[in-house]
Order: C-alpha cells, then sequence, then structure tokens
C-alpha cells in the first residue's frame, strides 16, 4: 500500500505545483499539475505511534472505512513513502463543493435548511461508528449534488457499532466549540440542531432520545453562556 519513490520521482512530481498549505516544518498540501492533491506528513520521532502506522496510511484506511459506510469523502490514488525528505504522502482525488464554515459566512446561501442537513449527518456518522476528532464547519463539506462530505480525515477513528452517548456528546463538543462555527448556527437556530440529530439518531439507534437531547441542550447553553470555553 505505501510505495516508496526516490527524490528524482517526487520532483518530478511537485514540479510546478501549488503550495496550498505550509508551516515552519515544510510544505503540507500540494495541488499537482493534473489537478490532484497531494498531502504530506512529516515522519515523527523514532517511538510514535505514527512510526508504526504512518499518517498517511490512516488517512487512506479512513477514505475507504468512510467509503464503506457510505459517507463522502476524497478518492485516495497512492499512498506513498519519501524517504529523501522524511515524508509520508496520499495523493487523492479532491472532491468539488464548499466547506459549509465558508458558506455560513455567507448569509444569502446558508440557511437553517443547512443546519438540519448538519445535524442529520453528524447523527449517522455517529450510527455507523465515526468518530472524528477534527469535527468543525471547516471540514465538512457541501458537495455540487447537495450532499455533505468529510475532508482532512487524518484524525478519526471508526468502531464496530454505534457511538455511545457520551463519546456523542464529546465529539457535538468538537463540532460546536468554535465560536465562529457556533455563532454561525445560531444566525440560523442552532436549537433545531438537537432535535434534527435525535430524530436521524432515532432511525438507527435504540438511544434514550430524551436524554440525548437534554445533554446536547446542556452543551449548546454551556457553550453559548461561556460555561464551557470555545475556541476561536
Amino acid at each position: 500500500m505505501l510505495r516508496k519513490i526516490d527524490d528524482e520521482t517526487y520532483q518530478a512530481m511537485r514540479r510546478g505545483a501549488e503550495v496550498l498549505e505550509q508551516d515552519e516544518h515544510g510544505e503540507k498540501l500540494l495541488v499537482l499539475n493534473d489537478g490532484t492533491f497531494f498531502k504530506l506528513f512529516r515522519v515523527k520521532r523514532l517511538f510514535s505511534s505514527a512510526r508504526l502506522v504512518s499518517h498517511a496510511v490512516r488517512f487512506a484506511r479512513n477514505a475507504e472505512a468512510l467509503h464503506r459506510h457510505g459517507v463522502p469523502t476524497v478518492e485516495i490514488l497512492e499512498v506513498l513513502r519519501i524517504p529523501s525528505i522524511q515524508r509520508t504522502a496520499v495523493r487523492y482525488q479532491p472532491l468539488k463543493g464548499c466547506n459549509l464554515r465558508d458558506l455560513a459566512a455567507d448569509t444569502d446561501v446558508f440557511s437553517a435548511v443547512h443546519v438540519d442537513t448538519l445535524a442529520r449527518f453528524v447523527a449517522r456518522l455517529h450510527d455507523r461508528g465515526v468518530y472524528f476528532h477534527s469535527l468543525h464547519l471547516g471540514n465538512v463539506l457541501q458537495l455540487e449534488d447537495g450532499r455533505l462530505a468529510l475532508i482532512d480525515i487524518s484524525d478519526m477513528t471508526v468502531s464496530g457499532g454505534s457511538l455511545s452517548p457520551s463519546k456523542r456528546i464529546r465529539n457535538l463538543n468538537h463540532l460546536l466549540r468554535y465560536k465562529q462555527d457556533l455563532d454561525a448556527l445560531e444566525r440560523f437556530n442552532v436549537d433545531q440542531f438537537p432535535d434534527a440529530y435525535v430524530a436521524a439518531a432515532l432511525e438507527e439507534s435504540s438511544i434514550d432520545p430524551e436524554t440525548l437531547r437534554t445533554q446536547i441542550d446542556f452543551l449548546i447553553a454551556s457553550l453559548k453562556s461561556g460555561t464551557l470555553r470555545t475556541k476561536q
């Protein structure tokens, strides 16, 4: 699954690419000349878990798991190891759409319908055992056909059954803890989120709806009041 390439091959692939993301350690995300995305991961210290299962392999496995569960995400084309720059990488076909964070900034486009659709989408992720650690509006894409999809899927776990109520609440905290996201949802009646989430969850799991609804209400109220700290 992990194909090793030499520096000459990497430089040929990288030539003419557009850099979308980089940090103090170097380039992180490129758009190659053929339009595919090339995501680079640093090889971490000797005894880290990333040495056992690289972030690139994990990214690819997560994509496969999401596809198996019918959740739209990127299509992996190849997984690479590049010793010359101490990186692993995935090359993938990007999705066509707009992330919900950008959509929410446009009040002429975003609406209460998006809040309802998002809640149902997240509920179905949880019903399928998907715990997406990087869950926020910037990593949820609305595709051209209206479906929602996940991007930036490196940090994710998939269990054998649906998530427990406590894990659901923890993951919803990931989604709602960003102030700009909570503010955007609040403009379009964030209080409808629990109803839509619970209704969707009841279609596939045997959770206690009243308890779950109360927990979600409490989470939202705590974030809005500042009892729980939001992130900028």
